[in-house]
C-alpha cells in the first residue's frame, strides 16, 4: 500500500518483499501517517488496474488517487532489495509478486515451506522467469518481472540498510525524530540462509539476464562466497 504522511509531504510506496510492510507499520503507529488506498481500481470493464497493497506511483498518477500538483509537493520513497535476495524469499513463500492480495498464496504466504534445494530452486526459476519471459510482460499477465515501484520516486530505501535510509529519508522531509522499524513478516522457510545458497549457475545466468537493467540501475550483483 502506499502510506501518505501529508504533515511533512511523505510518501512511501510498500513493494513486495522489500521490508515494505514494517516500514509501513512503523509510519503508521509512531508518525501517524494513513494508508492512501483501501480498496482495488478497476477500470470501465471491470479490471483490475491498481491493486489495494502495492501501488506504483503512476498508478497513483492515472487512477487520480494523487494529483500531478499534490505529488509536486511529495517526497516520494520506495524500497528495493537485491533482485538475486528478493527471487529466493519469493520461491520461499511459493507466492507470485504480482499476484492478488485476497489469493490463498496470499493468505497463506508462509505455508509452503521448502528445503533450500538448488535444483528445485532453478526449477522455479526457469518456470518463472525464463520462456516467454518479453511476451508475458508486454501483456501484463502474472508472470514476468513484477513491477517497478522505484520509477518515478526521489528516493530509494535499500532493504540491507533499511533503518539508515529510512532516517534519510525522514530527515529529508525535516522528521528528525526517528521512527524505528519493527521486525515484521519474517520468511521461516527461508530458515536464515544466504541466497547464495541456492542458486545454481543457471538459475544465476537467468536472474542476471531477466534483471539486468535493475541490477544496473540499483547497483547489485550477486555477492561472492566469503566463507
Amino acid at each position: 500500500m502506499a502510506i501518505i504522511c501529508r504533515d511533512v509531504g511523505f510518501l512511501f510506496l510498500q513493494a513486495p518483499h522489500t521490508g515494505s510492510s514494517a516500514i509501513g507499520r512503523a509510519l503508521r503507529k509512531q508518525l501517524a501517517c494513513t494508508r492512501l488506498v483501501h480498496d482495488y481500481a478497476r477500470d470501465e470493464a471491470g479490471r483490475i488496474i491498481m491493486r489495494r497493497k502495492h501501488q506504483t506511483l503512476s498508478q497513483l498518477l492515472a487512477t487520480s488517487t494523487i494529483s500531478a500538483e499534490e505529488r509536486s509537493n511529495l517526497f516520494v520513497a520506495a524500497g528495493v532489495r537485491n533482485p538475486f535476495d528478493l527471487v529466493v524469499t519469493e520461491y520461499a513463500r511459493g507466492i507470485d509478486l504480482d499476484a492478488p492480495d485476497d489469493t490463498e498464496e496470499r493468505k497463506h504466504p508462509d505455508a509452503w515451506l521448502p528445503e533450500p534445494s538448488p535444483e528445485d530452486f532453478e526449477r522455479f526459476v526457469r518456470r518463472r522467469y525464463a520462456a516467454g519471459l518479453a511476451r508475458r510482460a508486454t501483456r501484463r499477465r502474472r508472470r514476468g518481472l513484477p513491477s517497478d515501484y522505484t520509477e518515478g520516486v526521489d528516493f530509494i530505501i535499500r532493504f540491507e540498510r533499511m533503518q539508515a535510509d529510512l532516517d534519510e529519508a525522514l530527515r529529508s522531509v525535516g522528521v528528525l525524530t526517528r521512527v524505528m522499524i519493527p521486525v515484521v513478516n519474517v520468511t521461516p522457510a527461508r530458515k536464515g540462509r544466504h541466497y547464495r545458497e541456492y542458486y545454481t549457475a543457471e538459475a544465476r545466468h537467468i536472474i542476471e539476464r531477466v534483471w539486468a537493467e535493475r541490477l544496473g540501475r540499483w547497483g547489485y550483483a550477486f555477492e561472492a562466497n566469503s566463507g
